[in-house]
């Protein structure tokens, strides 16, 4: 039995992804792809809904960039200015009293996020039987997969 963490599901699932939206010949290893993009979707792809189903998160991270922008001193042309990889903060209290408000104000946003990251930590963890993947015989491989691709196909790759 193969076994694969999540996270290494996810790789597989992303790479085969790629592959197929830019287009190889071959329709076995295209067939192949395919088949076992289903087994890794059903896999990963409620993972990936927990963090991108929520509208609401992408509301709170801009209007975080937002209070961020807002008290971070600027240039000339209004960019922010960053010394030693830091913004510098002009108002650190106003700064601090308006993210708590807004923390507040997303606060059950916030808490399920924090949840869904724990979930999603603990899966990439999590070990997964990809022992019902179909190998694809060495000979079908595309000839324009980046050495990044081989590595992450490999226990899917039937050696001659």
């Amino acid at each position: 039995m193969t076994t694969y963490t999540g996270k290494q599901a996810f790789e597989l699932a992303n790479v085969l992804h790629s592959i197929l939206q830019r287009g190889v010949e071959g329709t076995g290893f295209n067939l192949r792809c395919i088949y076992n993009l289903k087994i890794l979707d059903s896999i990963v792809e409620p993972v990936k809904k927990l963090h991108t189903d929520n509208p609401k998160i992408h509301e709170y991270q801009q209007k975080r960039q937002d209070v961020i922008l807002k008290f971070t001193s600027k240039d000339e042309h209004g960019k922010p200015i960053i010394t030693n990889n830091s913004l510098n903060i002009i108002d650190i209290d106003g700064f601090n009293a308006t993210m708590l408000e807004l923390d507040t104000t997303f606060s059950e946003v916030l808490e399920k996020f924090t949840i869904d990251a724990k979930i999603v930590d603990e899966f990439l963890d999590e070990p997964f039987d990809i022992s019902t993947l179909k190998r694809v015989k060495e000979e079908y491989l595309p000839t324009n997969l980046s050495t990044n691709e081989i590595k992450v196909l490999k226990d899917i790759i039937e050696m001659i």
